[in-house]
């Protein structure tokens, strides 16, 4: 039991790495404006934490779904790294690609 737990924590911690990479920075931040910019950075963020409520509200209020950030990578790329399989099916209906 405690091999599988140390297991889940050595791949909690490459995953965490590797969002911090995808999305340049080390905590999510969202950022309510009414700019397209500001609302498909917010998507990015919201879909790397898996924030399925907030990116509803994004995709309603027309935030762009293709956007990427710094690092290139959009909302469903982040989204499929992170395993948030129900955001990435979310982001495909909104005509998100990769």
């Amino acid at each position: 039991m405690q091999h599988n737990l140390k297991a889940s924590v050595r791949i909690a911690a490459v995953l965490a790495s590797i969002l911090t990479f995808a999305i340049g920075c080390t905590t999510p931040t969202y950022m309510p404006s009414p700019t397209a910019e500001k609302r498909a950075s917010g998507l990015i963020n919201a879909a790397a934490a898996g924030d399925l409520v907030r990116v509803k509200s994004l995709i309603a209020a027309r935030a762009d779904v293709d956007a990427k950030n710094k690092k290139g990578w959009t909302a469903l790329k982040i989204a499929q790294v992170a395993g948030h399989t129900r955001m990435v099916k979310l982001l495909r209906q909104a005509g998100g690609k990769e």
